[in-house]
């Protein structure tokens, strides 16, 4: 499961650097802190969640 959950990690950081397009919904499910924009707040709650620091 943490290897999937990484690979979308890296989706994310794609998409905030322009190299990968995301539908609307693919925004909407990135956006875990859910302030409306995909961003490195979004990549590293994810990546605390994977180590267990925090929930989602």
């Amino acid at each position: 499961m943490a290897e999937s959950q990484s690979n979308h990690l890296c989706y994310i950081q794609k998409q905030m650097v322009g190299l990968s397009d995301f539908t609307n919904e693919q925004i909407i499910n990135a956006d875990v802190n859910g302030d409306g924009v995909v961003s490195i707040f979004d990549a590293t709650h994810i990546q605390k969640y994977l180590v267990g620091l925090v929930e989602i």
